[in-house]
């Protein structure tokens, strides 16, 4: 239904000219829709639905308007409401995505469970309502009032600033500094997933679809009383958050606890969530059209709203949390890989730990890991940082076997396990395999004091120490 129509609005399109009255609609995403009321003055009209053009003939001259291409096929998913306006004609929302070749098609029956749920995907246009859980900034009693200074920031971003307080703007986030109350709140321990214990929980599923909430920290509220905690200052006064913003310390907690007691039923089971990122899995396309409607429903109970353009339906091969994920198991994010490669040589042992940790997040893939990475855990424990030639060479070898992982099994707990371990030079290095699979690696180097035990010893040591390590694998099951 319309709230109000604004007459004689001229729209530009490209050239030309064209003046229109507009009724006001909710459009989700979407600026305008140029619809059958303005087609229908404009006469005869060539469509050429091939190359995406169109002609039609205006004050004598021939008219073309030509669609933005783009590097990527474009899909268009139209979402049908079936209602008629006041004025007895048909209208649709329309929502344009850009995909992936590879993710391009969506399955038909996909496609209805879209369409019947396409409010999830409408821009949020209002507050998120008072749910059950809202955010609570709990302060250590006794604390100084938070009080900290601006920083002093260009001119042009003052601009940018005061555009971010009217409206949200995807180009940029904003995120204030809230060190100062970070450090007067008491910490939520409420316990974060831990990313390979989710992917543990896949082993045979085939059909994936990614559902990535839009600005999810947004759509939580601040409980009333503590909205004013909140506040910060710019150069043209003081603003409050009444939704959660980013960078205070227990909004991950937060919202990870909203998103666990809203897929509870649903969690390890044919749903993982991790934050804003909803992964739903299923063993064949049909079982996934039953659990893809439960999720889409209970975010639309919730009022949770989803950013379509990253979210994937369907998909046999799909990427979550660095990971590429299909049937035939986890592998690396090759755009992870390329960030791994493409890393300056270090500079500082802060260049060192960054370098580390990323390569870290993967060492389960890497062989003797542990080993290779040595060199490097060195010098983050000394206070003069020297790069020599063993440091050099342990970088180069790390980013090189960075480029070739394998793709591990999925843990099947129904099967017997296999570790095989060994312990040769400096260090120690175990395989956690089924059937002759690997599922994982793990490597540890050895100190000074352990390199001078014998062989015995460091065997029995590394079947010690990777037994304790993939203790939540072997605790109770049969392995050899």
């Amino acid at each position: 239904m319309s709230n109000g129509v604004c007459r004689n609005v001229k729209i530009q399109l490209g050239s030309v000219e064209v003046v229109i009255d507009a009724w006001v609609l909710e459009l989700g995403g979407l600026d305008m829709v140029l619809g059958v009321a303005w087609l229908s003055t404009l006469g005869k009209v060539v469509m050429d639905w091939k190359s995406m053009t169109m002609q039609f003939l205006q004050d004598n001259h021939l008219v073309k308007l030509q669609s933005q291409g783009s590097r990527h096929e474009s899909y268009l998913n139209s979402f049908l409401e079936g209602t008629q306006s006041k004025w007895n004609t048909d209208w649709w929302l329309a929502q344009h995505q850009q995909m992936e070749d590879s993710h391009k098609e969506i399955h038909p029956a996909l496609n209805i469970i879209l369409q019947q749920f396409h409010e999830v995907f409408k821009e949020q246009i209002q507050l998120p309502p008072e749910r059950s859980k809202v955010h609570h900034i709990k302060l250590y009693q006794d604390h100084a009032p938070i009080n900290v200074r601006p920083y002093r920031y260009p001119h042009h971003q003052k601009e940018e600033i005061e555009r971010q307080l009217k409206k949200k703007d995807k180009s940029w986030r904003m995120c204030v500094d809230y060190r100062a109350l970070n450090k007067a709140t008491i910490p939520d321990k409420y316990p974060i997933p831990i990313v390979d214990e989710l992917l543990d929980e896949l082993f045979g599923s085939t059909v994936f679809s990614k559902i990535d909430l839009k600005s999810g920290y947004h759509q939580i509220r601040v409980h009333s009383d503590d909205i004013h905690k909140t506040a910060f200052r710019t150069h043209n006064g003081h603003y409050e958050y009444l939704v959660m913003p980013f960078g205070l310390m227990n909004a991950p907690a937060t919202f990870q606890a909203i998103m666990n007691d809203i897929f509870r039923p649903f969690l390890r089971k044919f749903v993982l969530v991790f934050f804003d990122d909803i992964l739903v899995y299923s063993r064949s396309i049909e079982e996934h059209q039953d659990h893809l409607t439960q999720v889409m429903n209970v975010l639309l109970t919730n009022s949770f709203v989803a950013n379509q353009a990253k979210c994937k339906f369907g998909c046999h091969q799909i990427d979550y949390l660095g990971h590429i994920i299909s049937g035939a198991g986890v592998a690396v994010d090759p755009e992870k890989v390329q960030c791994i490669v493409n890393w300056p040589v270090p500079r500082t042992v802060k260049g060192v730990r960054g370098f580390l940790g990323l390569t870290g997040y993967y060492r389960k893939f890497i062989k003797d890991y542990g080993k290779l990475a040595k060199p490097l855990t060195e010098l983050t424990k000394k206070d003069n940082f020297v790069w020599g030639d063993e440091a050099m060479k342990a970088f180069q070898i790390m980013k090189q076997v960075m480029t070739s992982p394998p793709v591990l099994v999925l843990p099947n707990f129904e099967l017997p396990f296999e570790v095989e371990c060994d312990a040769a030079g400096r260090g120690l290095g175990a395989v956690l395999m089924q059937q002759r699979r690997p599922i994982a690696f793990f490597s540890k180097a050895l100190s000074e004091g352990n390199l001078a035990k014998s062989v015995y010893e460091k065997e029995l040591m590394a079947l010690v120490l990777c037994i304790q390590h993939w203790r939540h694998y072997l605790l109770g099951k049969q392995f050899t």
